[in-house]
């Protein structure tokens, strides 16, 4: 299953490969960062903020955004730079 029909709000995103099962992403423009929070806010089954004491001092805010099979990594930095991630969960075996 291909991670933008899983996430439709990453469509147009250019993604860059760190492991088989995580993508990163930055983008550098307001309004398509304003409009990606708000999409995967919709989009997403559930989200959490992400505390100030985990992103430091670089960054404004932060959400993790819970979506059926991958958890995206929502960063939003001074200066209006979006840096991001999108992990595939891995399925845990039960023995």
């Amino acid at each position: 299953m291909s991670l933008y029909s899983q996430v439709k709000s990453l469509r147009g995103i250019p993604m860059r490969t760190v492991k088989s099962n995580v993508k990163d992403f930055t983008i550098r423009n307001d309004k398509r960062a304003y409009e990606l929070v708000g999409n995967l806010t919709e989009e997403c089954d559930s989200l959490k903020h992400i505390s100030n004491d985990i992103l430091g001092d670089d960054a404004i805010l932060g959400y993790y955004f819970f979506c059926k099979e991958y958890d995206v990594i929502y960063i939003l930095k001074k200066g209006g730079t979006v840096l991001g991630s999108v992990v595939r969960r891995r399925e845990v075996l039960v023995q």
